[in-house]
């Protein structure tokens, strides 16, 4: 009977690496280095993004310039981090008047909540917040958001849009310049990038 060696010796190594496991020459280290080069170039990716022509980036993709911060936050892999053991906020320093529009990308397990504010200070110094719940993200890892604030007449209208649903908020608030903030309850983490501003 003829017999195809070489089919019968690919065979022969088949059942081998089946039976043993098959290595290859790549070491631990080599692997490491692997994913450290992966998680390099998203970094360099997100520190590189830049607005769209006529917005203002809120986020240098390095630093924690141009927020106010209470709690946990940092900066890591090009992406601005809130959150941590321990409720977390961040609200811009600079205001806006009347109309405003902000987008940006986030990353939210969703375990427990993560809120997008609107914030601005009472005529006695107070600073008070208003929330929308930013939703999860556990089937989709970076959700783009956009968030708008319009002034008609004595009301200001804001409007929060995760990749098309719309949700609209309404509050009493003549000619008071607001931040844009995130807060995050402890134990989660809320994960943003590319986040741009244009007011008219």
């Amino acid at each position: 009977m003829f017999i195809n060696k070489k089919r019968f010796v690919g065979i022969g190594v088949l059942f081998v690496c089946i039976g043993v496991g098959c290595w290859t020459d790549e070491t631990p280290d080599a692997k490491k280095k692997s994913r450290e080069s992966v998680q390099e170039s998203k970094a360099k990716k997100n520190s590189n993004w830049t607005p769209k022509s006529g917005w203002t980036s809120l986020f240098d993709g390095k630093t924690t310039d141009g927020w106010e911060i209470k709690g946990p936050v940092e900066v890591k892999g090009g992406l601005l981090i809130v959150g941590g053991d321990q409720r977390a906020s961040i609200r811009t320093k600079k205001t806006w008047d009347k109309n405003v529009t902000v987008t940006f990308e986030y990353s939210f397990e969703g375990k427990k909540k993560a809120i997008l504010n609107r914030c601005w200070q009472e005529e006695n110094g107070v600073v008070r917040c208003a929330g929308s719940h930013l939703m999860p993200t556990k089937s989709v890892k970076w959700r783009k958001t956009t968030a708008r604030a319009e002034q008609k007449g004595n009301t200001r209208i804001w409007i929060v849009e995760f990749e098309g649903t719309a949700l609209v908020f309404k509050w009493e608030l003549t000619e008071k310049p607001i931040k844009i903030g995130f807060r995050v309850d402890p134990g989660d983490k809320l994960m943003l990038r590319h986040l741009e501003v244009k007011s008219e």
